[in-house]
């Protein structure tokens, strides 16, 4: 027997550092692999966008509009991050966001750019890049949204332009006096009484009654369309006198009463103040619209012709009718298209664009033009301009100042 057998206190020591050596081992080991799933489970650096988090700042979407697009993007990581994101419709480049910082701890910021809405079904790609510190989760970095289908509502008056009675003026109610398939915001001759509500308004009669002073003739074709056509009642002949006799008989008292009737005055219409006023509205709406124009430009081949509204905004018509079975081609040089005969296009860019447009009638025929529009960078109604001018000031005034100074300190 060995002195070690022999002496049960020493076993008892060797177990009990046994147990806290086995102990502290154990619980290293559990920090290690705890604090190694913390680092194998979440990216330190970990920017992440989803499809929700793109949203658009209008609805519904109407064709040539300039609409806001917003981004939210979210950190997922442990560390604060900068980048930016970059706008796609499809694979064509929309713009690119200003720089966003977020802070950790599944913080999120919002970022936008301005989007013309194009012609048709389309969908937007979202894409974060330039991340610093470099993102180590990318597989959440880019987002396609579902489809988005604008409309065509030239007036803005939440109706279609197929639907619409008036398509190029703003007309909610859709109100067709003389039911001819034309609004009456946009209709010359409400009542299609053959005179414009534009005269009738001057002459007195109702721009929205065809017979104003119900005597059967339309106004158009009514010498007086405020007086009744007198119905003459005819009087009974009266005998004549012998020229010998010297003695002229007096009119009989029936005579007389029909003479009076014939001779009555009738009573004038009068024009209904409701009437004239929703046709005073409408004819001063006209006359703001054509005013506030600018000069008329036409195309070289007398095609379309265009207007400027403002720096970078144009109004582009066609001259000539659209016919049923017809369709027009519109493509203002900067990537975006229309089909509607008359067009309001805002430019994003500056410089010179060269506008097309091609109508293509039932049987086939091309009517083709073009012509080219210079928007300006130099002009105070641009922003950047402005803003330059600003930091020149600025700057001018800042010389201004050392400049005196130095002269005080001679």
């Amino acid at each position: 027997m060995s002195c070690f057998e022999a002496n049960p206190e020493f076993h008892l020591v060797v177990g009990q550092k046994s147990k806290v050596v086995f102990f502290h081992a154990l619980t290293s080991f559990l920090f290690v692999l705890f604090f190694f799933v913390q680092q194998t489970s979440a990216a330190s650096v970990d920017l992440g966008i989803s499809s929700e988090d793109i949203t658009l700042s209008a609805h519904p979407l109407i064709v040539g509009d300039q609409v806001r697009l917003y981004a939210k993007v979210n950190n997922f990581g442990t560390e604060d991050v900068t980048g930016f994101v970059s706008f796609f419709q499809g694979s064509e480049p929309i713009g690119t966001s200003q720089i966003l910082t977020i802070r950790a701890q599944s913080l999120s910021e919002e970022v936008f750019v301005d989007f013309i809405v194009p012609s048709g079904t389309f969908n937007i790609r979202a894409e974060i890049q330039g991340t610093n510190p470099p993102d180590e989760n990318p597989s959440n970095d880019s987002v396609m949204t579902y489809l988005f289908t604008p409309i065509f509502d030239d007036d803005h008056d939440g109706v279609e332009n197929e639907k619409d009675n008036c398509p190029n003026i703003s007309n909610k109610d859709q109100t067709d006096a003389d039911h001819d398939g034309g609004g009456d915001m946009c209709d010359e001759d409400d009542d299609n009484d053959g005179m414009a509500d534009t005269i009738e308004l001057k002459t007195g009669s109702d721009p929205l009654v065809s017979d104003t002073d119900g005597d059967g003739l339309k106004d158009g074709d009514d010498p007086n369309p405020l007086k009744q056509k007198e119905n003459l009642v005819p009087t009974k002949q009266e005998p004549q006198t012998s020229a010998t006799s010297g003695i002229d008989e007096k009119p009989s008292s029936s005579s007389k009463q029909d003479v009076s009737e014939t001779t009555s005055p009738s009573p004038l219409p009068t024009t209904s103040p409701a009437n004239v006023a929703a046709s005073e509205e409408k004819t001063e709406k006209k006359n703001t619209e054509s005013s506030s124009s600018e000069a008329l430009h036409i195309s070289p081949r007398a095609v379309f012709s265009y207007t400027r509204i403002a720096w970078n905004t144009y109004r582009f018509v066609g001259q000539t009718p659209v016919e049923n079975g017809a369709r027009v081609e519109w493509n203002f040089g900067d990537g975006v298209t229309s089909n509607q005969s008359e067009v309001v296009h805002i430019y994003q860019g500056y410089g010179d664009f060269i506008v097309r447009m091609k109508k293509i009638d039932a049987k086939g025929l091309v009517a083709e033009d073009t012509s080219t529009i210079s928007i300006p960078f130099f002009t105070m109604e641009n922003r950047l301009v402005k803003m330059l001018v600003g930091i020149l000031v600025l700057v001018l005034l800042l010389v201004l100042r050392i400049f005196f100074r130095l002269r005080r300190a001679e």
